[in-house]
């Protein structure tokens, strides 16, 4: 019988870290645990193994840190979840110590707001600013110093964060109309630098327009330094002016803008809102879908210019829009050995496609679980410790190795095969709210955060 997991916490707790699959003999059959009337179709190959094709899943669901985001009362989370949404807008309001050093009172409240972010299921976008409208921001000495009292908190609490944007110059801290002189070439440098010393290596910060990145970083980030955790490669974009005009209200000042953005955006956070404009062809559906996919958009505010997102609605492309931004994973195969010999190795193989508009722009592991079916502890063995690293890019489609060696030190039995791609964080990672849902249908247990591959091994 199948074990459909009705625990959220209890069959994470059960897994054993490692592979420990001692085997004699290993065969696959479908383990109906499919959570619709869906059936996968299996072959048995030439070379004696099976192929298991899957059926995408259509429907509209929330994974973590892409979509549509909207922006509740500081600490109401759960307006968040319950609107379907995994990301929301903080804005972190500075507007009273623009004189001076963040006093104590801050710091420790905001450490609070952002603990109470733990088990939402929700991450932030967060940005901090010194006005929310026509205003002054802060002396760069100010900034600086505030930037270096935040840092630790930032690190303490990167799990909740999904990214920050660059923040505090000017009006909406959208680096425009600066009171303090803030947009010199040397203040943004050194404003940026403290940025990306102070965020965690492990998250992007996202600049308002890519000339103010262009000269310093002016080649951005390529296919050979994506992930690294270097400045270079964390440097993503926000465009809060998306499809408004021409040029999206200066956002970009020519081609060599936009080129620099498709292609730091492949592997970069990129998000943004769309702008108070009036009806233009530009943000009619068939220019933004265009414009979502090659600049490989990941989070869009739901919220603001109510305009465009309107004419979405009435034109009949944003519910795609909302399936598509940032990543979409379909498993299109997955094809495992029939038979092994203790100490062999198990060649696995994964093929699948990501069909978002953007892609996975924070850090987590790729895992295979095996559970029993008798309902005994599992194994769970991990197949890449950044599945950035692994998973397709925007449109495109991968075959993923999983390949390992058995000991024999496993009783025999049947195993029901998972694959988890969980939370990179220890606060975070059995929570099945931050897990990455496949877009295949009859895989996703809601209750563990695993996805089912409809297979068995049978060891023998």
């Amino acid at each position: 019988m199948c074990n459909r997991h009705t625990g959220s916490r209890s069959p994470r707790s059960k897994l054993l870290v490692g592979l420990a699959l001692g085997t004699v003999a290993l065969a696959v059959a479908l383990a109906g645990c499919s959570q619709s009337p869906y059936a996968p179709q299996a072959g048995v190959n030439g070379n004696g193994t099976t192929t298991i094709r899957y059926q995408p899943d259509t429907s509209n669901f929330p994974n973590p840190g892409r979509g549509f985001y909207n922006e509740p009362a500081p600490g109401d989370w759960a307006a968040t979840a319950a609107a379907g949404d995994t990301l929301a807008m903080r804005y972190v309001h500075l507007d009273s110590y623009a004189a001076g050093a963040l006093p104590g009172t801050f710091l420790s409240s905001f450490q609070s707001e952002l603990a109470g972010v733990r088990g939402s299921g929700v991450k932030l976008i967060l940005r901090f600013a010194y006005n929310r409208s026509a205003g002054s921001d802060a002396p760069l000495t100010v900034v600086l110093q505030q930037i270096g009292q935040l840092k630790p908190v930032l690190q303490q609490y990167s799990d909740v964060i999904a990214v920050v944007q660059a923040g505090f110059i000017g009006q909406w801290g959208e680096w425009h109309d600066s009171t303090n002189n803030l947009l010199t070439a040397s203040n943004r440098r050194q404003i940026i630098g403290a940025l990306l010393g102070a965020v965690p290596s492990s998250r992007d910060v996202d600049v308002r327009a890519p000339y103010w990145t262009r000269d310093i970083y002016p080649g951005g980030v390529t296919a050979e330094t994506a992930y690294s955790g270097t400045a270079v490669s964390r440097l993503g974009q926000h465009n809060d002016c998306f499809l408004s005009t021409s040029s999206d209200e200066g956002t970009y000042t020519g081609s060599a803008d936009r080129a620099y953005v498709q292609d730091v955006s492949a592997y970069t956070a990129m998000g943004g809102e769309t702008c108070s404009a009036p009806s233009t062809s530009y943000n009619d559906c068939p220019s933004a879908l265009n414009a979502l996919a090659t600049y490989h958009w990941d989070y869009l505010n739901a919220e603001y210019y109510t305009g465009t997102l309107d004419k979405w609605k009435s034109q009949g492309c944003y519910t795609e829009i909302a399936k598509r931004l940032g990543y979409r994973y379909v498993v299109n195969s997955f094809t495992t050995p029939g038979s092994l010999s203790p100490g062999g190795a198990l060649n696995m193989s994964l093929n699948i496609a990501n069909d978002g508009f953007g892609k996975l722009y924070n850090p987590r592991p790729m895992q295979l679980v095996l559970l029993p079916t008798d309902g005994s502890a599992g194994t769970v063995v991990t197949i890449n410790a950044d599945a950035r690293k692994v998973l397709p890019g925007p449109g495109q489609t991968v075959d993923i190795p999983i390949d390992m060696t058995l000991p024999s030190t496993v009783a025999a039995g049947t195993y029901n095969v998972y694959i988890n791609l969980p939370d990179a964080s220890a606060n975070l990672s059995s929570d099945p709210a931050y897990s990455i849902r496949l877009a295949d249908q009859g895989m996703w247990m809601q209750n563990s955060g695993f996805n089912y591959m409809n297979a068995r091994l049978s060891v023998e």
